[in-house]
Formats: structure tokens, sequence, C-alpha cells
């Protein structure tokens, strides 16, 4: 896992949350964490984004279109995050 953030500045959450995962996720019996789970969750690049879609695939269709429409609107044209505030985010 280390390795996967090395030379990654601003990893450190991503870190953690797979980490986490792993907790969750572990064999609780001979207690210990496996490969083939750290895998299946995606691995540090991966394992926000599998939970981002197992999330968003328990939603309503309506409520993923709402999200949708509020991630896209989180972005610029140029690929970079824009501020909101918490209104302008209600107003969708």
């Amino acid at each position: 896992m280390a390795q996967a953030v090395v030379g990654h500045p601003g990893s450190l959450p991503l870190l953690s949350f797979t980490a986490a995962k792993l907790w969750e996720l572990r064999d609780r019996q001979f207690k210990q964490f496996d490969r083939k789970t750290y895998q299946a969750i995606g691995g540090v690049a991966g394992a926000l984004a599998t939970y981002a879609e197992e999330v968003i695939d328990q939603m309503s269709a309506y409520e993923q279109k709402l999200t949708r429409e509020i991630f896209q609107h989180l972005i610029t044209n140029e690929g970079t995050r824009i501020g909101l505030t918490r209104l302008e985010m209600i107003s969708f």
C-alpha cells in the first residue's frame, strides 16, 4: 500500500480510507488481511471509487441523477475544482 502512494503528494487520505476498508473486510477468524481483498476493493487508487459506486448504486434513479449533476457542477471545464457555497449546492 505504501508503494502505491510514494511520489503522490496528498494521497494520505486515500491510504487511510483504503486501510479503513481493509480493516472492515478483514478475516476475523484468522485475524489478517489478504491481497485478494485489497485488489477487490481497487487498491489505494480505486478503493474510494469502488465505494462511491456502491453508494450510488444504492440510490434511487432520481438521487443518482441529482448526485451526478452536483458533481458536474463542482468541476470546471478545465478539470479543476470549483468552490460552491452550501446555498449554491442546494439550489440544484
